[in-house]
């Protein structure tokens, strides 16, 4: 299984390139890469970067140097989120044949190798199109695309990123209810950071 760091946004709430600020020793981005690395369930991580990518790409280079991730970037990241998530697939599908795919942002710390293993489990036990966390009946991040739902990513557009995704298969969705809130939060503003 692949997994798809989303990194390219240009951070506008927070003030500052966030994908780079520290985290735990680390840029928040390779934090983040390296929950992905650490999952027995993912072998290969494809990091989408945008907005001053040589700056994120230098950071990641910087903490993970002989990780082996796959970088890619998309130009007209401004665009919106969807950009990236099209990017990302491709990038992530170009290697062969995949079951599924799981989306995680960059901005998302709390992301743990013990959860997307668990999203992966939930995948092999119902085949479901999406695979979400929630946590308080509250839908979280990150999320597994099976194969199946990859047609409808050609058609994303906007700053929505896969949400047209996930609302079309809302009755298909296989839920992993997590305990804790983790799933929930990203990092937005410099509160958030400081949260």
């Amino acid at each position: 299984m692949t997994a798809v760091v989303l990194a390219a946004g240009g951070a506008r709430r927070f003030g500052a390139l966030k994908q780079v600020q520290p985290w735990r020793g680390r840029p928040l981005v390779a934090h983040v890469a390296a929950q992905a690395l650490a999952c027995p369930d993912i072998d290969r991580v494809v990091v989408v970067t945008g907005a001053e990518a040589d700056r994120v790409q230098a950071a990641l280079r910087a903490s993970l140097p002989d990780a082996g991730l796959d970088v890619v970037m998309v130009e007209d990241w401004a665009h919106g989120q969807s950009r990236s998530v099209r990017a990302g697939l491709s990038a992530a599908t170009a290697r062969g044949q995949l079951a599924a795919v799981i989306f995680l942002l960059a901005d998302q710390p709390g992301v743990t190798p013990e959860l997307l293993s668990a999203l992966a489990a939930r995948h092999r036990a119902t085949l479901a199109p999406v695979v979400a966390p929630r946590h308080a009946g509250r839908r979280g991040n990150p999320v597994l695309f099976d194969r199946a739902t990859w047609p409808e990513f050609a058609r994303l557009s906007g700053d929505i990123g896969a949400r047209p995704i996930i609302e079309a298969h809302r009755r298909a969705i296989a839920w992993l209810d997590w305990p804790t809130p983790e799933v929930l939060h990203d990092i937005d503003t410099p509160d958030d950071y400081r949260e």
